[in-house]
């Protein structure tokens, strides 16, 4: 079996978790095989130094304003519209990724790599399952995009 595990480099937390998974199914699964991919990096450079400085920027010297973001891409507003068709637009740049790799299952550790994966597996380009593994602090609507999949939080295991 092959397993695509899809993360970015947004803090740490996303890459560690993407390790940890990778160790262990490598450890306990023999005859898988894992490959990690920071999805933002595997789009493009640009992409990824906007997203990941803007993050760090955002999150050590204006955390208001990152939380006040935050929240108002978790409801329905013009900026979670916005960040959702980015996503849809951005998420056809996975695809030679996809074709390339082949994975029989796809985790995501990151909501955007979740969301573009959501937005591949809605138009049919995608049929493998998608596992998400949340590593945010709490529940995201870019956590919980549709096609309805498996999302995975610190405490239980939750079918969306």
């Amino acid at each position: 079996m092959k397993l695509l595990i899809l993360t970015a480099a947004t803090g740490g937390g996303h890459i560690r978790a993407s390790r940890a998974i990778q160790a262990y199914i490598s450890k306990n699964s023999a005859g898988s095989e894992v490959v990690v991919v920071d999805a933002l990096k595997s789009i493009s450079s640009v992409l990824n130094k906007t997203v990941c400085d803007g993050y760090h920027f955002l999150a050590t010297k204006t955390p208001k304003v990152f939380g006040q973001l935050y929240r108002k891409t978790n409801e329905e507003s013009l900026l979670s519209t916005l960040v959702s068709r980015f996503s849809g637009a951005f998420s056809l740049k996975l695809v030679p990724l996809l074709e390339r790799e082949r994975p029989d299952v796809i985790i995501s550790t990151h909501p955007f790599a979740t969301e573009m994966i959501s937005h591949l597996k809605w138009a049919g380009a995608v049929t493998a399952p998608l596992i998400c593994l949340m590593t945010d602090y709490g529940p995201h609507r870019a956590w919980g995009c549709r096609p309805r999949g498996r999302l995975c939080g610190r405490e239980r295991r939750h079918d969306l």
